[in-house]
């Protein structure tokens, strides 16, 4: 990665080790959502950092697996603590105080059931929410619920992918509100028949009021 960004990186990995699967789904088994490369996810995370680095955030809030991935680096580079969702009630939460959203999948069409112990996530904390990949935007429309449910505040939404085609980004700002950020790395066009680097183009930086090049 020797001289190019980590969304150039990751840009041209996605050019030549995802693949379209149909029905707009991308697998990136050969890096993320598999098999992962830590090297280039952790200097993603790093690029991700700095575009917050003015929000203040006390915490990073993600659901599992995949958004793992991102939320633990991230919050290692802020210098903070990161909170995973729960999908089901372990023994060790019983009997305390929760807060629980919904969101559909996309990709497995199954509603799934976050929930947080009000004792990590308290009125107060500044919250970045963090996922690997940004497509209806419902997984973080329910994150961001948890947040305003536990009396928190929602400083901003990363993530290393987006589909801009799916309206996720448009969903979180309208459930986020004016001023607080989206910020992913790389844009992919999943309706055509590859992956090229016109259908694979770097994201708008909005943090910073620019775009990248593309």
């Amino acid at each position: 990665m020797a001289g190019d960004s980590a969304a150039s990186t990751l840009r041209r990995t996605v050019v030549d080790e995802g693949e379209l699967v149909g029905g707009g789904l991308v697998r990136l088994t050969r890096f993320l959502n598999h098999q992962v490369d830590p090297v280039l996810l952790s200097a993603c995370a790093s690029e991700l950092a700095a575009r917050f680095s003015g929000a203040k955030a006390t915490k990073v809030l993600t659901a599992p697996v995949s958004g793992i991935l991102l939320a633990f680096p991230l919050s290692v580079c802020l210098g903070v603590r990161f909170v995973y969702a729960r999908t089901t009630v372990p023994g060790t939460l019983r009997g305390a105080e929760l807060v629980s959203a919904d969101a559909p999948s996309r990709t497995t069409g199954v509603t799934t059931t976050f929930s947080v112990a009000r004792a990590v996530l308290q009125p107060g904390d500044r919250v970045l929410i963090a996922d690997d990949f940004l497509a209806t935007g419902r997984t973080g429309r329910a994150l961001a619920q948890l947040v305003r449910a536990a009396g928190a505040e929602v400083v901003g939404f990363a993530a290393f992918l987006s589909k801009p085609a799916e309206g996720g980004r448009d969903l979180l700002a309208g459930e986020l509100g004016p001023g607080v950020p989206v910020e992913t790395l790389v844009d992919i066009n999943a309706t055509g028949t590859s992956l090229d680097y016109e259908a694979v183009l770097l994201s708008p930086c909005f943090s910073h009021g620019e775009a990248n090049d593309t």
